[in-house]
């Protein structure tokens, strides 16, 4: 996965949040390990002494320092914790994991209308990083640069750039490039537009449902 840009000053604000709780917990490990070593000392000398000669390492608690501390809760919160609803609720950047299914509508005209592509869009992502795959029957697309733009006046936006590799070998076109811009309906819809660098260009409209990993859905995406 590849990191993404997030508009505003949230990624900074966490920095600072997970700064401050690592100070806190270090300070608090540190004074319980020496309270433990105390009683070490005191009552086992020998391991004591074998600590003693490992201490070095900065593997036991007394060498717990502000960078372990932070890479460990950074690791926590990039993987795990912005995901939880009510932390997440204060970020302003949704959990976009999942399997999107729908529709991509292309200008492009045929048998006197527009041309209808049954779409899924795949996406992986933590706070840091995400990749957005979009699956079609004869191609796919990869994302380039991600954002996710939770400050826009069309409400939270995701928008990227991708890179299309055709499977039809007929196409004539095996790679060209293109950007999506889809706003955020609701938890779970995804809708907006796109356009490709292809010659001519081409563009269109987009609309996606995110599928429940235990929905039976059968019926393709574009039945009416």
């Amino acid at each position: 996965m590849n990191t993404y840009e997030i508009k505003g000053d949230i990624r900074q604000k966490v920095i600072l949040y997970i700064a401050v709780i690592s100070i806190i917990v270090g300070n608090l490990l540190f004074v319980l390990s020496n309270s433990i070593m105390g009683l070490i000392e005191n009552h086992l000398p020998a391991i004591s002494d074998f600590l003693a000669e490992w201490e070095y390492l900065g593997v036991f608690s007394t060498q717990i320092t502000f960078i372990t501390m932070f890479s460990f809760f950074s690791w926590l919160f990039n993987n795990y914790l912005w995901r939880i609803s009510w932390i997440n609720k204060h970020l302003g950047v949704p959990d976009l994991n999942g399997s999107w299914e729908g529709v991509l509508e292309s200008s492009v005209i045929q048998n006197g209308a527009n041309i209808k592509i049954d779409m899924k869009l795949e996406i992986k992502q933590s706070w840091n990083r995400m990749t957005c795959t979009s699956i079609f029957p004869r191609s796919k697309s990869y994302s380039d640069i991600v954002c996710v733009d939770s400050e826009s006046s069309q409400g939270v936006m995701l928008k990227f750039t991708y890179i299309n590799h055709s499977e039809d070998v007929s196409s004539g076109l095996p790679q060209f490039a293109g950007y999506n811009e889809l706003r955020l309906c609701d938890n779970n819809t995804l809708s907006g537009t796109y356009f490709t660098k292809r010659v001519p260009s081409t563009r269109g409209t987009i609309l996606l449902v995110r599928r429940d990993v235990k929905d039976d859905i059968n019926d393709p995406v574009n039945e009416k």
